[in-house]
């Protein structure tokens, strides 16, 4: 990939006077956030609602697009469209064979600015989450480049996320038709599922820092909940909004899940040794039934750590599997 250094991400003066009078329609708050979505339409801009609910005008068939969040670029893809720069990656496999290789324009959570412009956008997509992007937006809009921030945590964000993706590139009957199959398969695994035995989990979301319990609401928990898994969390009134929050021990050793998930940074050897390690040390995990009994699974970074765009239906397999094996 090419470098995003200073030598190669060179200030586009021309490029911001060019799209200078766009200026003036830049991203202004509108209402609470929400699925993104399209406003209205007027020749060649539409007029959108961001996650954030911002109001932003977008060209109707954007042709020089950045997607600086690497979760986005699959999605992107998938839905007809195509990039010509995005963020820094641990692995290529984490993108679409079409978008390996284009020019890099930052760190994952760190747009750059100058590397962005270099590439002559007419849009940009960035992650709401973090102060960054939205110092990005704002220095971005103010040279003419319209930016819209969107969020995507869980599958159901995926699912609002491709409709809106599908509009923006102008809704194909090819792009349509892989969406429509994709969901099919996981609405298939969904109802399967549910027809079993019900069953209850515990989602943890491993760090270097330690252990957090998740809320239904955070990635791997919400593809088990919608499997017909029971989230034992649910009733320890987590803060409104939260994803993942410490566990209390007490609190922990008052639950009995079937199942324990594990989210880790990753799949290296040593970060899954230092995870089990973790839970074995906590007096509330090791006592668990679940992790006594074996019903503990480290989850492949793949689909649980990174979102798995076309391969939610292996995603929700390979879970499906695993909340099985604690029906009792």
């Amino acid at each position: 990939m090419k470098g995003y250094d200073r030598r190669t991400c060179v200030s586009v003066l021309i490029f911001a006077a060019i799209l200078g009078p766009l200026a003036s329609l830049a991203a202004a708050p509108l209402a609470e956030g929400g699925a993104p979505r399209i406003l209205s339409e007027s020749g060649a801009w539409r007029d959108c609602i961001d996650a954030i609910g911002r109001r932003v005008r977008v060209p109707a068939s954007p042709r020089r697009v950045v997607v600086h969040f690497v979760s986005f670029v699959a999605p992107w893809y998938l839905a007809g469209g195509t990039a010509v720069g995005i963020p820094e990656l641990s692995s290529p496999e984490l993108v679409p064979p079409a978008a390996r290789g284009l020019p890099v324009t930052g760190g994952p959570s760190r747009p750059n600015v100058e590397c962005i412009l270099a590439l002559g956008p007419d849009l940009v997509i960035l992650s709401a989450n973090g102060q960054l992007p939205r110092q990005a937006a704002e220095a971005l809009e103010g040279a003419g480049v319209p930016v819209l921030l969107l969020e995507y945590e869980n599958y159901g964000d995926f699912r609002a996320l491709m409709d809106f993706f599908l509009a923006l590139n102008g809704n194909s009957a090819e792009a349509r038709s892989r969406v429509k199959a994709l969901v099919a398969s996981v609405d298939a695994l969904v109802a399967q599922a549910r027809a079993a035995a019900p069953v209850s989990y515990l989602s943890l979301f491993a760090t270097a820092k330690g252990l957090k319990v998740e809320s239904s609401a955070a990635h791997t928990a919400y593809m088990a909940s919608l499997l017909g898994g029971r989230n034992v969390v649910e009733g320890m009134r987590l803060p409104p909004g939260a994803l993942r929050v410490e566990f209390s021990e007490e609190r922990i050793a008052l639950v009995d899940p079937d199942v324990v998930l594990v989210t880790t940074m990753g799949d290296d050897p040593e970060l899954a040794a230092g995870t089990r390690a973790a839970i074995a040390a906590s007096p509330a995990l090791s006592g668990l039934r679940a992790v006594r009994e074996g019903r503990i699974y480290l989850l492949p970074s793949r689909h649980f750590l990174y979102r798995p765009c076309e391969e939610y239906p292996e995603a929700f397999a390979f879970l499906a599997a695993r909340l099985a094996g604690g029906r009792r």
